[in-house]
């Protein structure tokens, strides 16, 4: 139990505890799970998986971005987020983690580039945002509440993935325009943007598409990313 609760330690860890997961961190319980299995009501911090986003019990955000237990955010009335935390595990266990995590990494930038080129979530972020109790520490407007966090998770995991699949990543780089068409097509099939980008826009999504498959190929397959290189 004390490996669990850090707040159980009264002094320095025991010698002989089992070693901490590297992809733990400690972080708040869900406020609901704390009451069902203790009977409390006071706030209790634990060691926790960094990838469990969401309490499937109490249907609670409880990842990024929260900094108090007021802040788990009740995913009721968007049961696409819940359904986004099942579908990441399951990508970790078809894709493995190192996969996984190297298209969570790698896609981050893609990510952003989405959000600042208008991909907007408006009703998602619109209802987590009315549901917030208390609103965390902002950093640029907002843009890091756990509501907004919340609310792009879905299309996180889709995007993670997508580039997970060796098959989709080898559509992208491949010589055969047609081909390359099909799976840009498919990447604009799961994420619509609200208005179609022009200009240099338009250009920085396929080359940043390229770019990031190309670079995870690299990453998980050097032999075959390197030999794409030297073919382009």
């Amino acid at each position: 139990m004390a490996l669990t609760i850090p707040d159980l330690y009264t002094g320095g860890l025991p010698p002989a505890r089992p070693p901490i997961p590297d992809d733990h961190v400690q972080r708040w319980a869900c406020r609901r799970c704390v009451v069902a299995r203790t009977g409390w009501t006071l706030p209790v911090r634990v060691w926790a998986c960094v990838h469990d986003e969401v309490c499937p019990r109490h249907n609670l955000w409880i990842g990024r971005e929260v900094f108090t237990p007021e802040q788990q955010l009740d995913l009721t009335r968007t049961p696409d987020v819940i359904r986004a935390q099942r579908r990441y595990w399951r990508l970790r266990r078809r894709y493995g983690p190192t996969a996984t995590d190297t298209c969570q990494e790698a896609t981050s930038k893609l990510w952003s580039g989405l959000a600042h080129r208008h991909y907007r979530l408006n009703r998602r972020v619109e209802l987590l945002h009315d549901l917030a109790r208390v609103k965390g520490p902002e950093v640029a407007p907002d843009r890091t509440a756990p509501w907004r966090i919340a609310a792009g998770y879905p299309e996180r995991v889709t995007l993670i993935g997508l580039f997970a699949s060796a098959h989709w990543r080898r559509a992208v780089l491949n010589d055969d325009l047609l081909v390359v068409a099909q799976a840009l097509a498919e990447f604009h099939r799961r994420f619509p943007l609200q208005t179609p980008l022009r200009g240099t826009s338009r250009t920085w999504l396929s080359t940043t598409i390229e770019a990031t498959a190309r670079q995870i190929e690299g990453l998980l397959n050097p032999s075959r990313g390197a030999t794409a290189s030297t073919a382009r």
